[in-house]
């Protein structure tokens, strides 16, 4: 009687490292399909929100309306951007940014959710310098903080 044995559990965990990234490789593809058409949407909302601020150009509080949505569609925009880096599509884009703007917005976000006796304030120095970062990625760890108060 003849036994030939053979370790195998090297080639079994590449098989499973191999189907991983196989799947990972798909979810690139289906997320970068996915944000090219939701893109799509992106700029038609705010090709229709820049007409209507024109054609409603003496209304202020109309004109405020379509600054908001114009606002949030471009932090859409830089979501899509994130999802085509995630998916290897596009590289990502750290620009020299001001904080300010970016906290002053998510402080306004934050301030929807947290309760009405409450406020919040931020104080950023006048002279804080540039930081070298992708602005969509600071305003998400912003907002998405676990360490952010009131968060739902």
């Amino acid at each position: 009687m003849q036994l030939i044995a053979r370790d195998i559990t090297e080639r079994k965990q590449l098989e499973v490292h191999f189907r991983q990234a196989q799947k990972m490789e798909a979810l690139g593809r289906f997320s970068g399909g996915i944000a090219h058409d939701f893109n799509n949407i992106i700029m038609a909302i705010s090709g229709y929100a820049e007409l209507t601020k024109i054609a409603l150009e003496g209304n202020a509080t109309v004109q405020t309306y379509i600054g908001a949505i114009l606002q949030a569609s471009h932090r859409a925009a830089d979501l899509v951007r994130q999802i085509l880096t995630f998916s290897r599509q596009q590289p990502q884009e750290r620009l020299l940014i001001q904080l300010q703007p970016i906290l002053r917005e998510c402080v306004k976000l934050l301030q929807g959710i947290v309760p009405s006796p409450v406020t919040l304030e931020v104080s950023v120095g006048v002279d804080a310098p540039a930081v070298l970062a992708d602005a969509s990625q600071v305003h998400r760890v912003l907002i998405t903080s676990p360490r952010t108060p009131f968060r739902q």
